[in-house]
């Protein structure tokens, strides 16, 4: 099953890896400019270019007048932001500063300059307060900005006086927060570039306090509908899972979402320690010739621990702006390691998750604030039998794709689902806060989109209703693909799904069919009634039918001649 990869794919051997650089933070205190520095050239006959002491300056739009910003009717004048040293505080403020001011913009309103300052008596009277700015003026107060802690998801807005105060929890708390705002004001994110806008010409806020902690953390999406993730109330997911390789591995620059076998190659490895891949049944470990993204470990062997430990360690030390890594074995069923001692452990769960627990506890000496991720997958569906606990900076997810556990990806309770609840709630015993794993939109049959809405709002709600806020929801295949390729995402109704799903796992108690609506509305203008009707038409075949069909299952007969009828007679 393909998994999200890297658009650069393995690097030569021998060549350097200058990918995992510190990544500079966007602020008015830059260091000038100069001239790229060639470097000699490799064995290979390619020349690379090295940057350094790089300067972005910002090119104004055209248009900078626009509908105000007023705040008890005072004019915004700018967006704030504090001089911060945390890279990981710095990167999301200025990317949700950024956004704010682009959707603004977009919608007819006035261009917001962006400052950033050292103290709030430097920031004007009247303006957009982004994080500690927004504490230190006691717009959101300091006992609202304490209930953001890390990992929690939350956020706080604030309108006092001539500020609007925002300010939210790493990861990406801020990002969320003027999200939020932006609703309050009318303006909602639909589609590539696609803005609902609001019918009121002035853009007025007066006095509110809105404290949001979600039912589920961090909201993310495969690069596949990546676009503007945060004005969709989403975490672009380059910012949660971005690993880098760095000196870790020089063949690869950019980790996919099968991290491990990226960390830990078989190229690299296969010769002189030939056990830390997967015995196989035949006896033979995986070897030379095994794509990283289908490598899978043997999760009994201590050496192979301890490098994996160092590797990440490292990343952690190149990377500081990331908070959570992937550290995931390779797609594919039946590759897990058969040997003597990874059966001693238990499951295949139970391998995974101990070997996870180690490598976690080696990690957490050196960055106790970092997470490790993993997920259980085809080969693990079933939760351990004889772990226990799961170490605290190791998260877990959970895949809803298994056919053994999940054959219908269309209708979330359907009975032939039943193995995969009796699963999903024996994970849960052991983790809590377990996060989705979620598939959509792979259906290589000949159709316009997923009919899956009703699994996939009852997974969202399923997950966001739990006692524990569910840590994540990382989203598959958002875009629809068939046998001639992909079809756009405001045609098949993926758009839509990034509509609702944020909104339900914010509130599960909202109402999806009312928020499909409301959509379909504002997306389709003119078009809306007919295409309201294909939906409706469409979501409810299935359960009309009681078809049962898989993601990525290639199962005919779901469009019929009398279904294309009724969807075509009303156009």
């Amino acid at each position: 099953m393909p998994r999200p990869q890297n658009n650069r794919g393995p690097r030569p051997q021998g060549r350097p890896n200058n990918s995992g650089a510190p990544r500079r933070n966007n602020n008015n205190n830059r260091p000038p400019q100069t001239a790229p520095k060639p470097k000699p050239k490799d064995d290979d006959g390619e020349g690379e270019i090295e940057l350094t002491d790089v300067r972005l300056d910002e090119i104004k739009p055209e248009r900078t007048s626009g509908t105000p910003l007023l705040l008890n009717g005072n004019r915004a004048r700018a967006i704030w932001l504090k001089t911060s040293s945390d890279p990981v505080r710095a990167l999301h403020e200025i990317r949700a500063a950024r956004l704010f001011r682009f959707a603004l913009y977009r919608t007819g309103g006035e261009y917001l300059p962006i400052r950033t300052v050292r103290l709030i008596s430097e920031a004007e009277a009247s303006g957009v307060l982004v994080g500690d700015l927004a504490v230190d003026a006691g717009i959101v107060s300091k006992q609202d900005a304490m209930r953001m802690a890390d990992w929690s998801g939350g956020c706080v807005s604030v309108v006092k006086g001539g500020r609007l105060g925002v300010y939210g929890a790493e990861i990406a708390g801020a990002q969320l927060g003027l999200w939020r705002v932006l609703s309050r004001l009318g303006i909602e994110y639909l589609s590539a570039d696609r803005f609902k806008v609001p019918e009121s010409s002035p853009r007025s806020l007066a006095d509110f306090t809105d404290v949001c902690l979600p039912k589920t953390v961090l909201r993310t999406t495969s690069e596949r509908c990546g676009i503007n993730s945060e004005l969709r109330g989403l975490i672009h997911w380059g910012h949660v899972f971005d690993n880098h390789a760095v000196g870790a591995n020089p063949e690869t620059s950019v980790l996919s979402g099968d991290s491990l076998g990226y960390i830990v190659g078989v190229e690299e490895f296969s010769e002189t320690h030939p056990e830390f891949f997967a015995q196989q049944a035949d006896g033979k470990r995986l070897g030379r010739g095994t794509a990283p993204g289908l490598t899978q470990f043997c999760w009994s062997c201590e050496g192979l621990v301890r490098i994996v430990a160092e590797r990440y360690v490292e990343i952690m030390r190149k990377c500081p702006e990331q908070k959570l890594f992937w550290l995931a074995p390779g797609d594919g069923g039946n590759r897990y390691c058969k040997c003597d001692r990874c059966k001693a452990l238990g499951s295949t769960s139970d391998g995974m998750v101990s070997f996870g627990n180690r490598v976690a506890a080696e990690t957490a000496k050196a960055f106790p604030d970092n997470r490790l991720y993993m997920y259980s997958y085809v080969d693990p569906p079933y939760p351990p039998t004889k772990v226990e606990r799961m170490h605290p900076n190791l998260k877990m997810g959970y895949c809803i794709y298994p056919e053994a556990t999940w054959p219908s990806a269309m209708i979330w309770d359907h009975p032939a689902n039943a193995r995969g609840f009796e699963a999903l709630d024996g994970w849960r015993k052991l983790v809590p806060d377990i996060g989705c794993e979620a598939y959509y939109q792979q259906c290589g049959e000949w159709m316009t989109h997923w009919p899956g809405y009703d699994c996939d709002f009852k997974m969202a709600r399923d997950f966001a209703s739990q006692p524990v806020p569910s840590f994540i929801t990382y989203r598959f295949g958002m875009t629809p693909r068939h046998r001639n390729g992909g079809i756009s995402q405001c045609s098949s109704f993926c758009d839509l799904l990034c509509y609702v799903m944020p909104r339900i796992e914010g509130n599960p108690n909202e109402d999806p069919i009312a928020l499909s609506h409301a959509y379909i509305s504002a997306q389709y203008g003119v078009a809306a009634v007919p295409m309201q009707a294909y939906f409706d038409l469409s979501f409810a075949e299935p359960k009309r039918r009681d078809w049962v069909q898989r993601c990525e299952q290639h199962l005919n007969g779901f469009i019929t001649p009398g279904y294309a009828a009724k969807a075509l007679g009303h156009l």
